[in-house]
């Protein structure tokens, strides 16, 4: 995925969470962190995910683990 694609809020994507769990959803929101600049995104999960007790509803992923991208969300 290119750097000058970065924004995705709206789109449909999968990613790797922790490297560790294939998720899908609907971003939110896109964000470059000034300090480091890393690029974050909020996704809303197509299905809650429970870890560590705990079900995620909503995640935050770098932009390095998305691993696809589709249509907007409708």
């Amino acid at each position: 995925m290119n750097w000058w694609n970065w924004k995705l809020a709206g789109l449909n994507v999968t990613a790797m969470y922790m490297r560790l769990f294939h998720v899908s959803g609907r971003v939110l929101e896109s964000r470059l962190i000034k300090e480091t600049g890393d690029i974050c995104h909020t996704i809303e999960l197509n299905n809650p995910i429970t870890i560590y007790g705990k079900i995620l509803k909503r995640i935050f992923v770098q932009h390095n683990e998305i691993t696809w991208v589709g249509n907007p969300a409708k």
